[in-house]
């Protein structure tokens, strides 16, 4: 999640991240370009958003909300353990449609 974000000279947007667990870098990912998303707090205080492109309706990311927060939940439930990161980034990318990728730090 964003910690802070600054203008210096009000040329270029400065933006610090909170610290991230320790992964391996290969489960890292960056998503740049214009996006919007949906988003829902599941009962144990996770926040679960599911971003698609602009030129995507939004409502289209309705149905993988829905099912990542009763899987989350399932999971949480089944390993008697919490979601491990404050928050649950799904990104679609109508490019990649049958293919799937996890990355742990989505930022």
């Amino acid at each position: 999640p964003i910690e802070c974000s600054w203008r210096p000279d009000g040329s270029y947007k400065v933006v610090r991240f909170t610290p991230t667990p320790v992964m391996c870098t290969y489960l890292v990912a960056l998503i740049i370009g214009p996006l919007h998303y949906l988003e829902q707090v599941t009962k144990t205080g996770l926040c679960v958003r599911v971003y698609v492109p602009t030129a995507v309706p939004v409502e289209q990311g309705g149905f993988v909300l829905e099912l990542a927060v009763k899987a989350v939940a399932f999971w949480e439930r089944f390993f008697e353990f919490p979601f491990p990161l404050p928050k649950l980034d799904i990104v679609g990318v109508p490019e990649l449609s049958a293919l799937g990728m996890e990355n742990v730090g989505c930022q």
